[in-house]
This record gives C-alpha cells, sequence and structure tokens, in this order.
C-alpha cells in the first residue's frame, strides 16, 4: 500500500478529534502525540513512531476521530486515503492484518483500565525510541 507522503512540523496536527475520518496514517519518521478531549480538558493518551498506524478506526467507520494527533517532532507521515484502505482488504491483507492488530491492541489495552482517566492509554506512553 502506497500512498502520498507528507511531513509535519512539530506542533502541526495530523487531524483532530471531531474531524471526518477520511484518510489513515502510517508514521515513517518522527513521533507524534494522542491527544483526547474530555469534559474540556485535554490529556496526552500516548505517541507513536515509526511503523505505527493512526486514523484507522475513524477511517475505516466512516466516523469522527476520538483523538487529536500533532507532531511532537517533524514527521513524515504515509497518507492512505479511506478509500485505498478499504481496497487493500481483499488485494493486502498482511497490511489490513497489521492494521487491524494494532487496532484491537488499544482496544484490549483500553478495556484493561478500569478508570476512564486511565483507559486513555490506548498507545504506548512512552516516547519510541530514536
Amino acid at each position: 500500500m502506497s500512498g502520498e507522503i507528507r511531513k509535519y512540523k512539530a506542533g502541526e496536527s495530523l487531524f483532530r478529534q471531531g474531524q471526518e475520518g477520511t484518510e489513515a496514517f502510517r508514521v515513517l519518521m518522527g513521533t507524534v502525540e494522542v491527544i483526547k478531549a474530555v469534559g474540556g480538558r485535554s490529556t496526552s493518551i500516548g505517541y507513536c513512531g515509526p511503523g505505527k498506524i493512526i486514523g484507522e478506526i475513524a477511517t475505516l467507520q466512516d466516523r469522527l476521530h476520538m483523538a487529536t494527533v500533532t507532531a511532537l517532532t517533524d514527521v513524515e507521515v504515509e497518507v492512505i486515503p479511506g478509500d485505498v484502505l478499504l481496497h487493500n482488504f481483499d488485494s493486502a491483507p498482511d497490511v489490513i492484518q497489521d492494521i487491524l492488530d494494532q487496532s484491537f491492541e488499544r482496544l484490549r489495552d483500553c478495556k484493561r483500565q478500569p478508570e476512564p482517566a486511565t483507559a486513555t492509554k490506548l498507545w504506548s506512553k512512552r516516547l519510541p525510541s530514536s
């Protein structure tokens, strides 16, 4: 699955919570921070580095993003449009399996947490090593 490559400067948002999910992103270089706003308060729920895929759940379900993703460092991502993502369910099962594995891992992590405030550890809370 080869998509457009985009670069974001540190501090720029890839997408915002509540924005329509039309594309997913595979982080190629750098680190992004995932931030969830609840009750007017923003909380960092984790970080994603190279190899991680973000924005896929909203894109696959044709829903709104559940969090804001911002470049923590300068970032380079591969953009995967929603129609390409859906098409690849048949033509690239290895890539789709990787996306599903990452998504389900985040969901399992969420279900293991007893409180909503800590249930936001959906991604690695540690910064990825450079």
